[in-house]
């Protein structure tokens, strides 16, 4: 259970959730429903009962030293000589001795019932030649002088229980009907109220997304979610702010270290340079350099993870033409041709002129790098604020791609740089609000891209 509730969204989990909910509702309304019913034809068919008895108590003929006898009108003989209509009676002395009843069948067929006294009674019967029915039974003790009498009364299923019964068939058959619809109908209003209820913490969430990417000083604060939520974005502002001051010490670290190791290298630098005698000057001088190269774009990176971009409105084949014209002679001592692609139309975009150049000058270095002489690399402006630099290097692996853009990392056969510069130019595509992806080329090599938003 925890591992499917790990799966699905807040929204279906409530929505589940309020659904079995209104389901179990629903089903304690239709018992609760059809029980009230019963216990009303109950109630209900215990007062016919009693109206019986009091009406032929009426009749009573009481006679001192004479048995109880039962003297009744003309009309209401014929009523309880009639078995369709369903009127029963007996008068027995509570011994077994019967004194009256109202048909010869009826001690027969209120046999089970005579001797509960005061207590309404329903016993299935089964007449003859008939299926089976039901007869509600009453008893009451009559005093007389001869001793304890009981006069018992009976009815068959009335038309009264017959019309109650269809009208509770009928009303539940009418629930049933409607019950689907207003069942869909109450999780499409729980689902819009739900929705609408989790519009603050998409609100939340779209706020952690923002300061994650593009905003990593600002608050929670203005952020309006219930006063139940106002803890949780309490407690992020908290993390935030430890988050943000151990990355401003981490970048900190990483400035001052950088700062610091540029003078002695200078110094190491200047010393191998001068001595004449040092074996492996030239090889020694190179490493020197190299480090000196990493200490620079280590500085360079851990101050432009502080920077903010200073957008203005640039022309992106403007730009990329300015970076193929510092790097193409460049190219040419290394045997590699720069080729630009750009719409005729100017492709005006929000950038910071010198972080952008670096970034694609940081692709298009990487592509000399790794194009064979008398290759050409080509560098593709396209309308939509996208530039592509496309080499016939060896290409990167699939298992690579993920890695390339990582701080230091270096895959097989690239030793040599420093693992930054692609670093570098993630950092700055991030910071522009834009994407970074590599591919492989048609043909053979890389394919390198970067985004920007357009005017």
């Amino acid at each position: 259970m925890r591992n499917y509730w790990g799966t699905v969204g807040l929204l279906q989990s409530l929505l589940w959730r309020m659904g079995v909910a209104i389901a179990l509702l629903c089903a304690a309304m239709f018992w609760l429903f059809n029980h009230t019913v019963e216990q009303v034809g109950d109630r209900a068919q215990d007062e016919m009962l009693r109206r019986q008895v009091a009406e032929l108590l009426t009749y009573l003929d009481i006679k001192p030293r004479n048995e109880v006898r039962l003297n009744l009108p003309a009309d209401v003989k014929e009523t309880y000589d009639r078995e369709e209509e369903g009127y029963l009676y007996v008068l027995h002395d509570g011994k077994g001795k019967i004194l009256q009843s109202s048909t010869p069948v009826a001690p027969i067929l209120m046999a089970k019932g005579l001797g509960e006294v005061d207590a309404p009674l329903f016993l299935h019967t089964t007449l003859a030649g008939s299926d089976p029915d039901g007869l509600y039974m009453l008893e009451r003790p009559i005093q007389t002088a001869l001793g304890v009498r009981y006069l018992t009364v009976g009815q068959n299923r009335t038309i009264d229980d017959v019309l109650l019964t269809i009208a509770s068939h009928e009303a539940t058959s009418q629930m049933l009907t409607w019950a689907v619809p207003a069942f869909v109908l109450m999780l499409l209003v729980v689902g819009f109220t739900t929705n609408s209820a989790l519009a603050p913490l998409r609100r939340l969430s779209a706020a952690v997304q923002a300061l994650g990417t593009r905003n990593p000083g600002q608050k929670l604060a203005a952020v309006v979610v219930p006063h139940e939520v106002r803890p949780l974005v309490e407690a992020l502002n908290g993390l935030l702010g430890d988050l943000e001051r151990a990355m401003m010490t981490q970048r900190q670290l990483t400035s001052d270290a950088a700062h610091q190791l540029k003078t002695p290298l200078a110094v190491l630098q200047a010393r191998i340079e001068l001595a004449k005698k040092i074996p492996e000057r030239d090889s020694l001088l190179g490493e020197v350099r190299r480090m000196t190269r990493l200490v620079n774009q280590m500085l360079h990176y851990a101050q432009l993870l502080n920077a903010e971009p200073h957008l203005e409105e640039v022309d992106l084949s403007a730009l990329c033409r300015d970076v193929v014209a510092r790097l193409a002679p460049l190219g040419r001592a290394n045997g590699v041709s720069l080729a630009v692609d750009a719409p005729g139309k100017p492709v005006m975009c929000h950038i910071d002129p010198l972080l952008a150049a670096e970034a694609i000058q940081n692709l298009v270095d990487n592509a000399m790098g790794f194009s064979p002489k008398g290759k050409r690399v080509d560098i593709v402006v396209k309308s939509k604020g996208t530039v592509q630099v496309l080499d016939r290097g060896p290409g990167v692996p699939p298992e690579e791609r993920a890695l390339i853009f990582s701080r230091f990392w270096q895959g097989e056969g690239r030793e040599g740089g420093s693992g930054l510069g692609l670093a570098i130019v993630a950092e700055i595509v991030r910071q522009h609000g834009g994407d970074i992806w590599v591919s492989a080329r048609d043909g053979g090599g890389s394919e390198f891209g970067v985004s920007f938003q357009t005017v």
